[in-house]
């Protein structure tokens, strides 16, 4: 069986556990399950290539995405229709993210034609779990420290996974998390700022993507050597975009 066939059946059986899951008012409870069936199918498809500091490196995003999108199914209310579209999204995501890791995993190791593509694709899951992710959390309204902690430990595990596709150190140094820290305390001095403000859960979760967006962004440029006043220009128009809309929806 190909590497490709088994990511393909991992990500059906997430879906089916996931839909079990949400279907049984017995198994609600059971919902810190989907995160670890989402660990054990990652770990199948990719466990070959597998080692060190890869363990978390690869195999964080499709855990996250199955810890939050359980979260979803669990706090939100959706109609029959929408749960099973919202159902096959989440297993389309949990298929690209394993895709996509599966191809960054190996291009630590020799040089593969598609690795910018994931790189770029993997930026983009990141934004997608910062932003359910944060919406999440806020909505299940937890005392203000804890929240805080929450888009601190978010910010800098999802930052620290993207950012090893960079360069693939096999090693944890403080030069490597050092980008990490800054962008997870800059936004949680963001979310401590917010939580002053009477603002919808959904506007709050866009406002602290958009320092992820742009401090990512610009470091990936930065590491490639490639800063250029267009793509500055690029960054800072969509994250002031993003910050107008979402004072935009504060009215």
């Amino acid at each position: 069986m190909s590497k490709r066939q088994r990511i393909f059946i991992a990500a059906l059986l997430v879906v089916f556990f996931q839909s079990l899951v949400i279907k049984e008012a017995s198994l609600l409870s059971w919902w810190w399950l989907v995160p670890m069936v989402c660990f054990l199918g990652a770990w199948f498809c990719l466990k070959i290539d597998l080692r060190g500091i890869r363990y978390f490196t690869v195999l964080f995003l499709p855990v996250y995405l199955g810890f939050i999108f359980s979260l979803v199914f669990r706090i939100y209310v959706f109609s029959p229709v929408f749960k099973y579209l919202l159902l096959g999204s989440f297993g389309l995501l949990y298929y690209t993210s394993l895709l996509t890791n599966n191809i960054l995993n190996v291009s630590g190791f020799k040089i593969v034609p598609l690795s910018r593509a994931a790189r770029t694709v993997n930026l983009l899951l990141t934004f997608i779990c910062a932003f359910f992710g944060f919406s999440v959390f806020y909505k299940l309204h937890l005392p203000a420290l804890i929240q805080l902690i929450f888009v601190f430990a978010s910010s800098f595990l999802l930052g620290w996974q993207y950012l090893w596709s960079l360069d693939f150190k096999e090693k944890v140094s403080f030069e490597a998390l050092r980008p990490c820290l800054f962008l997870a305390f800059l936004t949680t001095e963001l979310a401590f700022t917010l939580s002053f403000l009477p603002i919808r859960v959904f506007v709050r979760a866009l406002m602290l993507t958009i320092p992820i967006y742009f401090g990512l962004g610009v470091w990936t440029q930065i590491k490639q050597r490639k800063l250029l006043k267009s793509y500055l220009f690029e960054f800072a128009f969509v994250s002031l975009l993003s910050l107008f809309l979402s004072l935009f929806l504060l009215r």
